[in-house]
């Protein structure tokens, strides 16, 4: 087993989680149609000894030759039938592993998951008075979720009672909504939220547990819609360093931060600026790396695109101007079509990257992601390209997407406990969120979890794209603005 350090989880790329999802069910499929065919085979077995039998009546030898012959096809351990409840009870076990790693959350986060979310879908449907004590509930439950509760402590105490549903409710007896921050934690609460919004239009809802892009859907039909997105280059911009490695990426990240908006960005850097950068190498070979930070306007529909619109749009799968804008910056700054890419981001940023790689396929060569706690959506990695994703447990942030944390062959999570790993203090969830810790947190990576096979897996895809000595970069930057919204 690889040794991973304390306060450090990993999930993809290493034993059983390296199956992919639909490799698993595509294989279970293949197996029940193995299973169907060797059925047949058995029924026209069992039709065939019928007619043998009824020819022993005639004391041939031969009759009875092929009787035997065929009773012992059938029969056999390597019969028709024995191999038929053999791969059934395999695609069977395929089945269930799917299962496990879709929903890789252990019962009580679960319960508290499926009802979170028929509290909220009873709401949207039942709006009034409800819904006020409701949220005022939820509200209370949100500002202690937003400091970042840890569930492992209480998950780990309900285990050890009775089943999940009797668990649950008696602890939410015992500590009233404080339940919902402590097991399952920021995921209940945006699906009990999620699940309401998508209830309030006419019409009856179905709830579940993943509501988060229908609802996104449903808040973007009522909000106002932005303006056009117009992209252009900045005019000498800061010559960024060449990144040396993940953590280097990151640093990159934060410098294109406006410089308000976190105090990482450098002077002149507006709040909607991508950094593309050029690296050569001695080799002679080429490669990219393209830096996207988060959100650094709270409004909607304004003239700042990284706003919350755009969250609004990823969270929704809907087409948003960032995406767009990333795209035409790699047309703008040459990148060849068989050069490769590794794209970065910060919260929304780790967004619009993922959203980057799968709006890009076939036309620029994306590699690899490194994403610094964002959400899982707008959706999965698009085949062949390795992502990171790196995120800490006080960040409520890369919970927004309501669902757990899933890893697979070519996503790798690394999850860092910042109270466990040597920060002073208890870190709240704002600054568990700031990119200068997720810069640290690259950093500590390689002697944390560095024998890890999924960091391994990512890391011989991404560091032939950075600089190792005697490479040089050119950076280039464009600013991404808005024309006023509408209505």
């Amino acid at each position: 087993m690889v040794d991973v350090a304390p306060g450090y989880t990993v999930l993809g790329g290493r034993g059983p989680t390296t199956a992919e999802i639909e490799d698993l069910t595509a294989a279970a499929a293949l197996l029940r149609l193995a299973v169907a065919r060797l059925e047949d085979a058995a029924a026209d077995l069992h039709r065939v000894r019928g007619v043998t039998g009824v020819a022993l009546l005639t004391g041939q030898s031969e009759a009875r030759a092929a009787h035997v012959a065929v009773a012992a096809a059938i029969d056999g351990a390597a019969g028709p039938d024995a191999l038929a409840d053999d791969l059934r009870r395999l695609a069977d076990g395929l089945t269930r592993a799917a299962t496990v790693y879709v929903d890789a959350e252990d019962g009580v986060q679960r319960t508290v998951r499926v009802l979170a979310s028929g509290v909220g879908w009873w709401i949207g449907e039942h709006p009034g008075p409800a819904l006020v004590l409701a949220l005022g509930g939820a509200v209370a439950v949100g500002g202690v979720a937003l400091v970042g509760a840890s569930a492992t402590g209480l998950a780990r105490e309900a285990a050890t009672g009775g089943g999940p549903l009797t668990t649950v409710l008696g602890l939410a007896a015992q500590r009233g909504s404080a339940v919902f921050t402590e097991v399952g934690g920021t995921q209940a609460l945006v699906a009990m939220f999620a699940n309401a919004a998508r209830a309030l239009p006419p019409g009856t809802q179905v709830p579940t547990l993943a509501p988060v892009p229908s609802a996104a859907g449903t808040l973007l039909g009522v909000l106002p819609q932005p303006g056009t997105a117009t992209v252009s280059a900045r005019s000498d911009p800061p010559q960024l360093p060449v990144p040396q490695d993940t953590a280097g990426v990151l640093a990159n990240v934060a410098r294109s931060y406006a410089p308000h908006a976190g105090g990482t960005g450098l002077p002149g850097t507006s709040e909607a600026t991508i950094s593309v950068q050029r690296l050569d190498h001695p080799d002679g070979t080429r490669s990219w790396v393209v830096e996207i930070p988060g959100t650094q306007d709270g409004g909607v529909a304004g003239e700042v695109p990284t706003d919350m619109s755009t969250n609004l749009q990823l969270m929704a799968q809907a087409p948003d101007d960032m995406t767009a804008a990333v795209v035409q910056a790699m047309h703008d700054a040459g990148i060849g079509a068989d050069e490769p890419v590794l794209l970065a981001g910060h919260s929304q940023g780790g967004m619009v990257a993922m959203n980057v790689a799968s709006a890009a396929a076939g036309t620029f060569a994306v590699k690899a992601v490194v994403t610094a706690g964002s959400p899982d959506l707008p959706g999965p990695p698009p085949p062949g390209v390795q992502v990171l994703a790196i995120r800490h447990t006080a960040d409520a942030v890369p919970q927004t997407d309501g669902t757990p944390d899933h890893g697979t062959a070519m996503l790798t999570v690394v999850t860092r406990d910042l109270d466990v790993t040597g920060q002073p203090g208890a870190v709240s969830t704002i600054e568990a969120h700031d990119v200068r810790r997720y810069v640290d947190t690259a950093g500590t990576l390689p002697d944390a979890v560095g024998d890890d096979p999924g960091y391994q897996r990512f890391l011989a895809v991404a560091e032939p794209l950075l600089g190792e000595e005697g490479t040089t970069a050119v950076t280039t930057q464009y600013e991404v603005s808005r024309a006023g919204g509408g209505s």
